[in-house]
């Protein structure tokens, strides 16, 4: 299974506390970090690793965290259509 191509896809943005990102950082900073997912392309299947997320899933987020930016452009099904490729091309998913 040889690899012919790794794809990150970017979701959006949310915002995260410093301190989860930077060992030893105690503040409480907030700072906006991409939302991604990765598709690798092999010589036997298409294997998308995380689904990323869609702010739907995710009720108020928008509206409560103010580093949190979604376009529908973000969304995954038009992630995998910018590439010309659908959902149902997948193989696998790995969460």
């Amino acid at each position: 299974m040889a690899v012919q191509g790794l794809f990150a896809l970017q979701n959006g943005f949310i915002g995260f506390e410093r301190s989860g990102l930077f060992f030893g950082d105690r503040s409480g900073e907030r700072v906006q970090i991409p939302v991604c997912c990765y598709l690798v392309r092999t010589s036997d299947a298409l294997i998308l690793f995380d689904t990323g997320f869609s702010p739907r899933a995710v009720p108020g987020l928008v509206r409560t965290d103010p580093l949190a930016r979604f376009t529908d452009e973000d969304l995954l099904v038009h992630r995998l259509d910018a590439l010309d490729l659908e959902p149902a091309d997948v193989d696998m998913v790995v969460l």
